[in-house]
């Protein structure tokens, strides 16, 4: 009795995995979407999506990376601050001395379906070079998104994270459920 139960779950997992399989596979053969001027690798052990810019209308140097994961509930906006806050503790832990962290309010959109939290984050370092980053977090009906952009200049910053968004979330409506 005890095997066959055994036997069940272990067939309930492969079905549950078999069934999630067919998006996350795609992930390895190509980028969802691809953006001008942008190179694209991807990470498999850590299913990260990265893309770099190497073109002077996104600010060479500026990245963004994102990961694709199975839908899941939309955390209420005030878990989503309170979650920020124990962020912001820990990198202030785990801060160098002369680095200064300039947190961003958070935020929250929704857009055709989509929940989209955003957190921005200012880091200076001693001698004077600033990096702009925005963390996306995005809940949809087929996917959930985390993505992070980054760059010398907060306007591409903010500009590149929004143009990967917008192709991922019309990417997504493809997937099936």
């Amino acid at each position: 009795m005890l095997t066959f139960v055994r036997i069940n779950l272990l067939l309930a997992l492969t079905l549950i995995c078999l069934s999630v399989a067919p998006a996350m596979a795609r992930q390895t053969l190509k980028p969802p979407i691809s953006v001008k001027g942008f190179s694209y690798k991807f990470f498999p052990n850590s299913r990260m999506h990265m893309n770099f810019c190497k073109a002077k209308r996104c600010v060479q140097g500026s990245k963004v990376s994102y990961i694709l994961n199975r839908p899941r509930p939309v955390p209420s906006f005030s878990s989503f601050k309170a979650d920020r806050k124990l962020i912001e503790a820990a990198y202030r832990q785990r801060g160098s001395k002369g680095v200064t962290l300039k947190f961003g309010k958070p935020a929250q959109k929704k857009f055709k379906g989509f929940t989209v939290y955003s957190a921005p984050l200012q880091t200076r370092l001693a001698n004077g070079i600033s990096r702009y980053r925005i963390s996306h977090t995005v809940y949809g009906k087929n996917i959930w998104i985390s993505l992070i952009t980054s760059s010398s200049n907060p306007k591409a910053a903010n500009d590149n994270g929004t143009i990967f968004l917008v192709g991922l979330m019309a990417w997504s409506r493809s997937l099936k459920k």
